[in-house]
């Protein structure tokens, strides 16, 4: 085996262990988020997961914490979900529009 071939293998490795990771990251982020989406929380810290959501690039877990915001049915959570209705992705829109209506 050349030396090229072992570093390669070893960087997927790596590259495999990362994207673990971050998929260990999101699946708790995602479990935090349905936590404070059912507990309904009121406050910032209760409802942080979900605020975090927000802010994620994952699409789909960006669409929960949209999803999971309006399922609260608060009006002063609109501040956080009406600059989504100017998202370049159709589906964060239309999640936002959803979640305001």
């Amino acid at each position: 085996m050349s030396g090229a071939w072992i570093g390669r293998a070893w960087l997927a490795l790596v590259a495999l262990g990362g994207t673990a990771a971050v998929q260990a990251r999101d699946q708790r982020l995602l479990q935090a988020m349905l936590v404070a989406e059912d507990s309904r929380g009121t406050t910032e810290p209760e409802l942080g997961p979900l605020f975090q959501g927000l802010a994620s690039r994952d699409p789909g877990t960006l669409l929960r914490a949209i999803r999971g915001l309006g399922r609260l049915e608060r009006p002063a959570l609109a501040g956080r979900l009406l600059p989504l209705l100017k998202d370049p992705r159709p589906a964060v829109r239309a999640e936002a529009a959803h979640a305001l209506a």
